[in-house]
């Protein structure tokens, strides 16, 4: 492993990319947890 990418890597491990889609999957689950009426078609048009 190249020591340039691994330390780029060690200083940000999460990108922002992947902490908003973490965010909008955690709302998601939030969302079918108070209402379980809630299909996924519906949460992702939401």
């Amino acid at each position: 492993m190249a020591r340039q990418p691994y330390y780029r890597w060690l200083d940000r491990p999460v990108t922002d990319a992947e902490l908003a889609e973490a965010y909008r999957a955690n709302a998601l689950f939030d969302a079918h947890r108070d209402d379980p009426e809630f299909g996924h078609r519906f949460l992702l048009d939401e």
